[in-house]
């Protein structure tokens, strides 16, 4: 565990230092050393910061390390790469030994493996290395359809997903898919599906032949909270209408059917929906508002219940 914890530490290191040659040295002793000399030589080699050093442990893993004399070289078919200097080796020598992995140093190489992932440049590379079992992000509309269009991309799969309060538009399930937008669950002000806000829904679809989002249905209210405290001021002196707005307490559209304020914070409840295969973003959360039960592990994972990719 300390040794993993070390690897990942000298990682974390890579994005400060430049990329220099692999070392002959560490190359070496990764190829003829002994058990402990590897084993070291994986630690060194991952903190020197080498562009070349996750390529030629991965090749250390699948077993395509080879030896000819006192030369080391990377397999690949009947062609193979020179490990120091990359130059090409065809025809390779005939007289060649495969480097020894035994179990110790194979965990020592896939530790550092994915300590370099976690840091690499490709966010979805990243993403993978976590082995996370909860995705969340807070975006705006456009940066929730760009990063959910790149988890897409990268065929990755969490159990829970989440945007924070994005997640149930109709323009990312337009942009990305339906399929590819279900089961996201967004934390949010409003939901047509609570009784207190069926009627502003009806009323707004009516009018405007689509079905409201909370944006919409967050900005009536608070223009309606706002003139009902004008209107009890008697004027529209800001000090008195921020008395009456301390005072208010009113029958509302959102959940829980009642708003009031305390301490400049208006009061009701948050909701969590969920994003179905049909389309509909039913509450999931709170219980005594929930539509449905919240579905989780996403059934569209594969490969177990925490599985990280899509077929």
């Amino acid at each position: 565990m300390h040794r993993v914890l070390r690897v990942l530490l000298f990682a974390l290191g890579l994005a400060a230092r430049p990329a220099v040659a692999i070392d002959p040295g560490l190359v070496e002793r990764l190829a003829f050393g002994e058990s402990n000399e590897k084993v070291d030589a994986v630690g060194v080699l991952v903190a020197s910061g080498d562009e070349g050093a996750p390529s030629f442990l991965q090749a250390l893993a699948d077993g395509a390390v080879q030896t000819a004399g006192r030369r080391v070289l990377i397999v690949a078919g009947d062609e193979g790469f020179d490990a120091v200097t990359g130059e090409k080796i065809r025809p390779l020598p005939g007289d060649r030994e495969d480097v020894v992995v035994n179990n110790r140093l194979r965990r020592e190489i896939d530790s550092a493996l994915g300590a370099l992932r976690l840091v690499s440049p490709d966010r979805g590379t990243r993403l993978k290395a976590a082995k996370a079992d909860v995705f969340l992000a807070d975006a705006h509309l456009p940066d929730y359809v760009a990063l959910h269009k790149e988890y897409v991309a990268q065929k990755l799969c969490h159990a829970v997903i989440t945007y924070g309060a994005r997640g149930s538009e109709r323009q990312a399930a337009e942009a990305l898919g339906r399929e590819n937008v279900s089961y996201i669950l967004s934390a949010v002000w409003w939901n047509a599906g609570a009784s207190s806000g069926k009627p502003f829904g009806e009323a707004f679809k009516a009018k405007y032949q689509r079905s409201p989002e909370w944006y919409q249905a967050l900005g009536y209210e608070t223009a309606r909270a706002l003139l009902t405290a004008v209107r009890k001021a008697g004027s529209a002196d800001r000090e008195a209408v921020r008395e009456q707005l301390g005072k208010l307490e009113m029958d509302s559209i959102l959940p829980g059917g009642r708003l009031w304020f305390q301490g400049h914070q208006a009061h009701y409840p948050f909701v969590v929906q969920q994003n179905q295969p049909d389309g509909s973003s039913p509450i999931v959360y709170p219980r005594e508002l929930a539509q449905i039960p919240g579905t989780a592990p996403n059934p569209r994972c594969v490969s177990g219940a925490f599985a990280q990719h899509v077929p």
